[in-house]
Parts: structure tokens; C-alpha cells; sequence
């Protein structure tokens, strides 16, 4: 569906959380996931050429070490399986999957912190507001219920000055106009919401966050790469009161 106000694109049959957290679990979908792309040619010889796939994930790891400064408390919405916070910080986790948090909390508590297995708007809350230092949302918001939700309580849990790093599918890539419903950032039911850099950026402005997209160039790449920042205290954030599903 498309939102006739912003222009935004999500999933119209989302599920809910409890079916997230356990069924619909991500690690549970994604031989399911791997399975339906096979059918295409395409998609075959993706899977035959996954090597390339490393190049790919490096970038991904650069992106964060460049834009996660060392020391302090961080936090990794959909934090997985494995701490992917680098070394000198005290990594703290939210993920949803019962069983993925079960595996990555006691790696987080050999560094200090720990995972809160639970929904990001309920994980959020179980942090004092200005706690962290850096979150990082590396291929999670585009999974997420309640996006701007988020946002907004991540806004709340930054320290001034804090940064968010971002990391979605781009719904306005060339990629997606050439493939069409073949698009590798199709993915149901895990993706729900399918950002531009321009919705995710009005998404962020009404959360209170700036938006600075690190891609080197606009539509290239199938991800978008963001950094978002939480304003000095005592800034005007121009944050919009209404919470709403999208936009």
C-alpha cells in the first residue's frame, strides 16, 4: 500500500509481534525466503555467485565502524544472533526472536551490556532516557511494525548529539524500477516498510532526528545508507506531536 498523504510504501497485512517473536521468527523465514527466489533464474545464479556477497557485508561493517565513534553505550535494534558492535563499547541488544536473543545475550554480557529480548517499542522502554551514545539499525527498520514509533523513542534514549546509523532497502533504487516485483528488496512478510531516502528522511525529521544519507550516489545501490542525529539540547528538533504507524 502506498499512503495517500506522504507517499510512503508498507506491507497492508503486517503481523503482529507475538507471530514475529515466534512463528514468522526471522531465522525461521528465511529458508522459506531462500526457497520461494529459487524458482527464479535470476535468483539462481545469485545463490550461485554468494561469494560476492562478503564484498557486500564489509561495506555494510565499514559503514558502521565509520560512523560509530568508540567508547560509550550502543545500541543494536534487531540485534540477531552476534554482537555486531565494535570492539570499545558496550553493546546492548533488542531483538524480537526468542531464539536469536538467547544467542547473542551472553556474547553482549561478556562486553558489559546485554540483549532485552522483547519488540523494539517495548525494548526501548526499558531504558533511561539520553542512555546511549550511538544505535546502530542495520537492515531492522524496514522489519518494524511502527517505524516512526521507533524513532521517536530512540530520539528520547539518544544522548544530545547522539547518532543513529541506518541501513534500509531503497524503494526508489534503479534496481527495483528494473526488476519490479523480482526486486530483491521484496521480502514478505518480514519487510513492511519500503523507504525512499525522502520518506525516511521526513520520517526522521518528525521523530526529531536529522537525516544525512552517506551513498555515494542516489539509486545505484539496492540499500540506503543514513546517519541520523539527535540535536543538541536546547535545539528546536520540530518534532510533530501525533504518533502514527508510517508517517
Amino acid at each position: 500500500m502506498q499512503c495517500t498523504d506522504c507517499n510512503f510504501v508498507y506491507l497492508r497485512l503486517a503481523p503482529d509481534y507475538e507471530a514475529l517473536a515466534e512463528d514468522l521468527a526471522w531465522e525461521k523465514t528465511a529458508a522459506k525466503e531462500a526457497k520461494r527466489r529459487k524458482r527464479f533464474w535470476l535468483y539462481r545464479l545469485d545463490y550461485a555467485t554468494r561469494f560476492r556477497l562478503k564484498f557486500g557485508n564489509a561495506m555494510d561493517r565499514r559503514f558502521v565502524m565509520q560512523n560509530v565513534e568508540a567508547g560509550g553505550r550502543v545500541l543494536d535494534v534487531g540485534c540477531g544472533g552476534s554482537n555486531r558492535i565494535p570492539e570499545g563499547m558496550i553493546p546492548f541488544g533488542i531483538e524480537i526472536s526468542k531464539g536469536l536473543a538467547k544467542r547473542s545475550d551472553p556474547i553482549f554480557r561478556e562486553h558489559g551490556g546485554y540483549v532485552v529480548n522483547a519488540s523494539a517499542a517495548d525494548g526501548l522502554d526499558q531504558f533511561e532516557d539520553d542512555f546511549f551514545d550511538r544505535a546502530i539499525l542495520r537492515s531492522y527498520l524496514e522489519h518494524e511494525l511502527t517505524p516512526r514509533l521507533i524513532l521517536e523513542k530512540l530520539d528520547r534514549k539518544l544522548k544530545p548529539g547522539g547518532t543513529a546509523v541506518v541501513k534500509v532497502p531503497d524503494f526508489g533504487c534503479i534496481g527495483r524500477r528494473v526488476m519490479g516485483r523480482k526486486w530483491c528488496g521484496f521480502r514478505y512478510p518480514d519487510h513492511q516498510n519500503y523507504f525512499t531516502r525522502r520518506s525516511l528522511k521526513e520520517m526522521a525529521r518528525r521523530a526529531g532526528l536529522a537525516c544525512e544519507f552517506k551513498n555515494a550516489v542516489s539509486g545505484l545501490n539496492d540499500n540506503i545508507y543514513a546517519v541520523l542525529t539527535k540535536p543538541l539540547a536546547g535545539r528546536d528538533t520540530g518534532r510533530e506531536t501525533a504518533i502514527g504507524q508510517v508517517a
